[in-house]
């Protein structure tokens, strides 16, 4: 079974039934039914067709959040032709210029190109397809193949151990696991009929299961090109929506919206959160937003796909618990050579998916799969260790790799990308806890005199998609080594943190607050009588404000202090008298 039959039976029995919502940028919302998805998708691969796409081609597909209807009609229509599709990111030049450089040759490329950012460097020769022109194409009905369940119906990229992309190939059997096993079967499944509300970008893992949970499931998808709190929950409150996926990062933002404001959004069952740890605080206040909603935090990775785990939170969850095993999956510990540990000690974490599911593999390079996926078990890039009850805890991850919101940043590619630098000599790409993101990256270099950190991390930035550029850019005069000349990458963070400037507790709450503002804004100083809204600050720069403050002073205190408008003395001493701390 594949894509393209399932639409073909949702078409035929309720073509004018609503797949899929998308909201533009300017809140226009349109609507994609299932016999119009049905339609488009045989345009396009009547299209690729012509193009000379077969069985066992690879076709790539670039297309942001907004342009869902594209996107879906453009990955049926690949699957119809037995080929696979390759997800590359729409919106970011330097990331999709590196995944196409390292990967076998495409046959054709899909965009929505009216919409693509100006200067794009595609490779040359390589046929560049409008998705618009395809879509509304002549009306054809190309043969359909019958792929192996073991052929390739997916590449999806992410960062790997040799600082190069990797592209993970999801077999059919994989992608369609999820499905019923009768076409028949998708409309009686559980969910069919709920309505859910994501923001994940096709370029993933999630996005393309964002695309095709209608065919799967029977659920209806609504996608926004951009989601603020105000209009996450405005659309709750329009579609009725039963459950939302989100990252921290929204959650945080949420979390600043007063409970009034989110009256008549009941209808919510039930919030996914993943891709990286979420503060308990922002989970609360989360929680009293959506009071009839179950939160449930999830685990996984590209590589290990369907192989996971999950729990529901509450109150009092360890912070570092990402729950047992999903149906099916096995989790274990191991040490550096692979050997299994006991309940209790710290390892690398590997996971293996459930039995029948087609192993994933990294696209054209068996030196790395060889590494990562060992037998039926998946080496992730994450340590951690299981508890007595069979309770999954994430301690860290694995040296050389940074988690920024559920991506991982392979710090190879970061020095690489630092060392190009013609000032530079030598680099060090490190992790930086970040209780938005997870993780950010922070970079130690030894360069020449005269050098400028800011101007180094710009030119990274350059280098580097917007996830991997770093952070913070730290200068020293040499790097901290062991005996044989090795880097100590664990001294580098409390390295960064001391350069910052102090933070000790004879500094009061007042002093801390505008050393985070001024950094956060990016200038040398702050006005103490001046508000967060009359220094210029965005909403995304108060969160940072609140994150960076409330891991100093361990301790929480109300986001929306922020936001009301007080100078910035007042509100030291409103947080100060919140959390006990010296004003």
């Amino acid at each position: 079974m594949t894509t393209s039959e399932v639409l073909a039976w949702w078409a035929e029995r309720f073509p004018d039934r609503i797949a899929h919502t998308v909201i533009a940028p300017d809140g226009t919302e349109s609507d994609i039914t299932y016999g119009a998805w049905h339609r488009a998708s045989l345009a396009v691969a009547a299209g690729l067709a012509r193009q000379g796409v077969t069985a066992g081609s690879h076709v790539g597909l670039a297309f942001t959040r907004g342009q869902t209807q594209d996107f879906a009609a453009s990955l049926v229509a690949t699957h119809r032709l037995g080929a696979a599709a390759v997800l590359l990111p729409a919106d970011d030049d330097t990331a999709a210029r590196h995944t196409i450089e390292a990967l076998t040759p495409l046959q054709c490329l899909v965009a929505t190109e009216h919409e693509a950012p100006s200067g794009r460097r595609w490779p040359p020769g390589l046929p560049v397809l409008d998705a618009g022109d395809l879509r509304t194409g002549p009306g054809a009905h190309p043969p359909a193949a019958a792929p192996e369940g073991t052929a390739t119906a997916l590449v999806v990229f992410t960062s790997g151990t040799t600082g190069t992309p990797k592209g993970v190939a999801i077999a059919y059997a994989d992608l369609m696991a999820r499905a019923p096993r009768t076409a028949a079967g998708v409309d009686t499944h559980p969910a069919s009929g709920s309505v859910h509300l994501n923001a994940f970008q096709p370029s993933t893992a999630a996005g393309q299961w964002v695309a095709l949970a209608p065919l799967l499931l029977g659920v209806r998808m609504i996608t926004a090109a951009e989601l603020t709190p105000a209009s996450l929950v405005g659309t709750v409150r329009r579609h009725g929506v039963h459950e939302i996926s989100m990252v921290p990062a929204m959650a945080a933002l949420l979390s600043g919206i007063a409970p009034e404001e989110a009256a008549h959004t009941g209808t919510v069952e039930r919030i996914t959160m993943g891709t990286a740890r979420c503060p308990a605080p922002v989970l609360e206040r989360v929680a009293r937003l959506f009071p009839q909603a179950t939160i449930r935090i999830e685990y996984a990775g590209t590589e290990s796909g369907f192989a996971g785990t999950g729990c529901t939170w509450h109150p009092g969850l360890a912070p570092d618990a990402v729950g047992r095993p999903n149906a099916g999956t096995r989790v274990r510990i191991t040490d550096d050579l692979g050997h299994p540990l006991p309940p209790g000690r710290t390892g690398r974490v590997e996971l293996s998916p459930p039995q029948g599911i087609p192993q994933r593999h990294y696209e054209g390079d068996p030196e790395a799969t060889a590494h990562t996926f060992r037998g039926s078990w998946v080496r992730m890039a994450d340590i951690g260790h299981l508890d007595d009850e069979g309770c999954l805890h994430l301690v860290g991850r694995a040296q050389d790799f940074v988690n920024v919101s559920g991506r991982k940043v392979a710090c190879a590619d970061v020095e690489r990308a630092v060392e190009r630098h013609p000032g530079v000599r030598e680099a060090a790409a490190f992790a930086r806890p970040d209780a938005m993101l997870g993780e950010e990256v922070a970079v130690a270099v030894t360069a020449g005199e005269g050098a400028d950190p800011e101007e180094i991390r710009r030119f990274a930035a350059r280098e580097l998609p917007a996830h991997a550029a770093p952070a913070h850019v730290l200068l020293l005069d040499d790097l901290p080594r062991t005996r044989n000349g090795k880097i100590r990458k664990e001294l580098l963070p409390a390295l960064l943190d001391g350069a910052r400037g102090p933070a000790g507790s004879a500094e009061t709450v007042e002093e801390r607050l505008a050393r985070i503002v001024s950094g956060a804004l990016g200038v040398p100083r702050v006005d103490h009588d001046r508000s967060l809204l009359e220094l210029g600050a965005t909403s995304l720069q108060m969160l940072r404000v609140y994150f960076a403050l409330v891991e100093e002073l361990a301790a929480d205190f109300d986001v929306g202090l922020l936001f009301l408008g007080d100078s910035l003395t007042l509100i030291a001493r409103d947080i100060a008298a919140a959390t006990d701390h010296r004003s």
